[in-house]
């Protein structure tokens, strides 16, 4: 015989089981940016209230609260939540940590990181878009130079052949969501979401490049001027 406390634990399960799943969204973009109220919308109202009935830290704004509702949405929807993989994306270069925070739904697969970076590139190279995606309208800076180095050891000596570079870059402020003029709204930017049998397929992109056919050995007026 059920328990009066099992039959509302059931009542509540379900209850948050219809709401998660009515939360669910199509997955065939992803959001290039991550707030607060993008990962609320992952959030249904009955955990969230069940949660701040736990614990006050629990309240309707608190990042624990957010996160602990997103793994249930991202569970019962079997999907990853936009903040369960913005947390896999920035943590991008640590797969052994990205693989096994998501045994424990925290954030999204590593597999999933990688569409998302595959994802991205397509995105630039089909909708030419590294103005928004990369760069922005500010200048980048890249410096390359080879040379030959002698490596010298105990053990022996090497000579080798290097390849340096140098690459600067302004920081751009975050693009994640924009106004439309005409309609007066908030909208966010997304990328579509490329299947995942095809996340290994090479990208081309050509990028442009300006070659430098000026003098070899250009003269600096100023410095002429001070050394005279």
């Amino acid at each position: 015989m059920t328990s009066p406390i099992e039959h509302c634990v059931e009542r509540v399960a379900s209850e948050i089981t219809k709401e998660c799943t009515s939360l669910k969204k199509k997955k065939d973009v992803y959001q290039i940016d991550i707030d607060k109220d993008l990962a609320r919308e992952s959030v249904d109202d009955t955990t969230a209230l069940l949660l701040s009935k736990i614990s006050s830290k629990f309240d309707n704004d608190s990042l624990s609260m957010i996160l602990i509702a997103n793994i249930i949405t991202g569970t019962v929807c079997s999907q990853s939540t936009d903040l369960q993989t913005a947390l896999g994306i920035f943590m991008m270069r640590s797969k052994i940590l990205i693989s096994e925070l998501s045994k424990y739904s925290v954030r999204c697969s590593y597999n999933e990181v990688c569409l998302f970076r595959y994802s991205a590139a397509v995105h630039v190279a089909q909708n030419n878009d590294e103005t928004e995606m990369i760069g922005g309208n500010k200048l980048m800076d890249c410096v390359c130079n080879n040379f030959d180095a002698e490596i010298l050891s105990p053990n022996c000596k090497t000579c080798v052949h290097c390849l340096a570079m140098i690459m600067a870059q302004v920081q751009l402020p975050q693009k994640g969501r924009v106004v439309i003029p005409a309609e007066g709204v908030l909208k966010r930017k997304t990328i579509k979401r490329q299947p995942m049998q095809d996340r290994t397929q090479p990208v081309m992109y050509d990028i442009q490049q300006e070659v430098y056919n000026g003098p070899k050995n250009p003269q600096c007026q100023r410095n002429k001027q001070l050394l005279g």
